[in-house]
């Protein structure tokens, strides 16, 4: 179903809410709305950015969206696209939408729902008992972005050899570890910008990246703009 949200892929109806698969094509920009019902976006794949009276977020996979209802925001996505994940609350229902995606198992729990929609039908595949060698890494890159990264040292941290732990990776999540790390660093960077009181310089070090040039080399490629632009576009 196309809408000016998105691509709807396919939805489920549970009994506390509406479950969907949305896609975001390249670039879109969505003009300032609310929607009437509180709704949470999970990111699998690509950017997700949102600005609102509260501020910007700036989503990668594994990052959360929460929009409360009728809460006034506007949204554009990566050069790439998004796709995410989308529970919106039925009217009546008493759970937060904030509960979704505590840990590193509801990301899972994520990824497993995806896989169900895009087969159309329920999974019967028991439930994996601990997390997939894919979502451990997700995890540990989360927390440690902004240091040095070493896939080597991570796929002996989790047990699994380098080779196949970056290929699952990918194919859940749209980009290898090396470019999410990238893409986050230039998230984290994005977020400090739009809330100010930092120069690039300064943001560009807290970020992980070598230098100011080399934040916005990056910051190039994963919004397609520049940093001053992205700062300009922020305060419009």
């Amino acid at each position: 179903m196309v809408g000016m949200h998105g691509i709807e892929i396919a939805r489920e109806v549970l009994r506390e809410g509406r479950l969907g698969l949305i896609r975001h094509a390249a670039g879109q920009e969505i003009r300032r709305h609310g929607h009437e019902h509180a709704c949470l976006h999970i990111v699998l794949r690509g950017l997700y950015i949102e600005h609102s009276g509260s501020g910007t977020v700036v989503a990668c996979p594994g990052d959360t969206v929460q929009k409360d209802p009728e809460v006034e925001h506007w949204n554009h996505f990566g050069p790439e696209g998004a796709e995410s994940l989308r529970f919106e609350l039925v009217e009546g229902a008493v759970h937060g939408t904030g509960e979704l995606l505590r840990s590193p198992a509801d990301l899972q729990e994520a990824l497993r729902w995806r896989r169900t929609l895009c087969g159309g039908r329920r999974s019967t595949e028991p439930a994996r008992v601990g997390l997939e060698p894919h979502v451990q890494l997700l995890a540990r890159l989360r927390r440690s972005f902004r240091e040095p990264v070493s896939l080597a040292h991570e796929a002996r941290a989790i047990g699994v050899h380098r080779s196949h732990l970056t290929r699952r990776f990918t194919r859940e999540f749209g980009c290898s570890p090396q470019t999410y790390v990238r893409i986050k660093r230039a998230a984290w960077a994005a977020e400090a910008l739009a809330r100010g009181g930092e120069t690039l310089t300064e943001i560009s070090l807290l970020a992980g990246f070598a230098d100011q040039s080399h934040c916005t080399r990056t910051f190039r490629r994963v919004f397609g703009t520049t940093p001053a632009r992205w700062y300009r576009t922020t305060r419009a």
